[in-house]
């Protein structure tokens, strides 16, 4: 941010962006003006262009051999030092927080950008704003700025690696990973591990502050369902505004708007008028319900239900149904199994958000906002999750989940909170185990609800 220096204002800014320099180079620039008490703009052009000549410099020419830490460190391509497109990643963009595949998320980047080719490899300055965690000498991790991006072809041969935590990993075998060696942390190249070997997995997962609420525009487009705030006057429609139906319609809407049938800065399905807050609040009731809906819910297209006999889940399905004025109907029954209680809340919207945000394909998935909104929110989502499907043994608490794209999700979560959690397959489930070591931790800051709870 730029606004952080005193002495770089717009026309200094364009100069030092005409270079096409990563962000941390930029911001050296920045820097160094703001140390001489303002400069310029010819000096600005001087000491822009000298850091350009000395970054052009130090660049690798493709066919050139280098190690992997200096590769990894100016993103040189040429030493394959890459993940397959389908795996995951921890990415904050603008300050949001999300969990996606690299593959899609590179292509987005490099669309539309300046990039450069090194034989069969494509590779672009990053824009500003991309964060991922990085590990640092003191086994810290620390969100840094990511400065270059590349893809290539997927090689002949990829490695597998496969830690006893649970958690897999699939990159080239020049992949700069690192180990701890001697009781230091030290890179590593992919075909150089051996079993035994140590890798890092986060532990404590910084977010910061957190955000305190989704626009769900981001899984409900507004060409598709009714947003009241495009609605008035002073909102944000313009005469190329899209809505999910014609003129006449758009009229009717306005017309309940106004005599308050429908209210103020909510979205609705195209037909009805049970809807939500068009920015959804991320506290520890929707987060409970969340947690709920994932680990004991499924949703039809006009209502979403979640299963459960102990009476304390029960009270908090029905305080998130009541907030939100949603209309909810109970169904308990005694079967051959045991009783069962399932309380069905109405409304598309709800339906729509949970599948949107909540679902990958058929599997059930931890939403992306979650990995980046408030602590609130996650430890309400654990909760909700775990007292419905969670148990408590001697050792340990557990979870298990025919998903096991939600079962890692989970436990990437709990690093929200600093509580560390294995993986095992049983049967067609994936089981998720916290240790003893962390129960204390989970106890305290996640905890459970009713006779789980106890």
């Amino acid at each position: 941010m730029t606004d952080d220096y005193a002495h770089v204002d717009d026309d200094v800014e364009a100069i030092v962006r005409d270079y096409n320099l990563p962000e941390s180079l930029r911001h050296r620039i920045y820097e160094t003006i703001e140390d001489r008490g303002g400069v310029g703009l010819e000096q600005v052009d001087e000491i822009a262009q000298a850091i350009s000549s000395r970054y052009e410099d130090s660049r690798v020419d493709a066919h050139d051999p280098v190690g992997t830490v200096s590769a990894q460190s100016i993103g040189e391509p040429g030493t394959q030092m890459s993940i397959p497109a389908d795996e995951e990643i921890i990415v904050r963009r603008d300050g949001e927080t999300d969990v996606v595949e690299i593959g899609p998320f590179v292509d987005d980047l490099l669309s539309g950008r300046e990039t450069r080719r090194f034989d069969d490899h494509e590779v672009a300055l990053a824009p500003d704003g991309i964060e991922v965690p990085s590990l640092g000498s003191d086994e810290q991790v620390r969100w840094q700025s990511v400065e270059e991006v590349s893809r290539h072809e997927t090689p002949d041969e990829l490695l597998r690696f496969e830690l006893k935590s649970g958690r897999t990993i699939r990159a080239t075998k020049a992949h700069s990973f690192v180990t701890r060696q001697d009781n230091e942390v030290v890179p590593v190249a992919g075909n150089e591990l051996s079993a035994g070997d140590w890798l890092p997995v986060i532990g404590d997962l910084s977010i910061g502050d957190g955000s305190e609420s989704i626009d769900l525009r981001d899984y409900l487009p507004a060409d598709e369902y009714w947003y009241t705030s495009t609605l008035t006057d002073g909102g944000a429609a313009t005469v190329q505004e899209q809505f999910p139906a014609g003129a006449e319609q758009v009229e009717n809407k306005r017309e309940a708007l106004a005599d308050g049938t429908i209210d103020e800065h909510t979205v609705y399905p195209r037909q009805g008028t049970v809807g939500l807050p068009e920015r959804f609040p991320l506290d520890s009731e929707s987060g409970f319900f969340v947690g709920a809906w994932l680990a004991e819910g499924h949703a039809t297209d006009h209502y979403v239900s979640v299963s459960n006999t102990d009476s304390e889940f029960q009270s908090n399905v029905r305080a998130f149904a009541e907030r939100f004025g949603l209309s909810f109907s109970e169904y308990a029954e005694g079967g051959e199994y045991g009783d069962s209680h399932d309380i069905r809340v109405s409304g598309t919207i709800l339906a729509d958000f949970l599948r949107e945000s909540c679902t990958d394909g058929t599997d059930k998935a931890v939403p992306g906002f979650a990995y980046g909104a408030n602590e609130e929110f996650v430890a309400g989502l654990l909760r909700g999750y775990f007292s419905g499907d969670g148990n408590v043994g001697t050792n340990a608490v557990r979870s298990s989940s025919t998903s096991h794209r939600l079962t890692a999700g989970i436990a990437l979560l709990l690093s929200r909170v600093g509580v560390y959690a294995t993986m095992s397959d049983q049967d067609d489930s994936r089981t998720l185990r916290i240790p003893t070591k962390h129960v204390p931790r989970f106890e305290a800051r996640i905890g459970m609800v009713g006779e789980r709870g106890e």
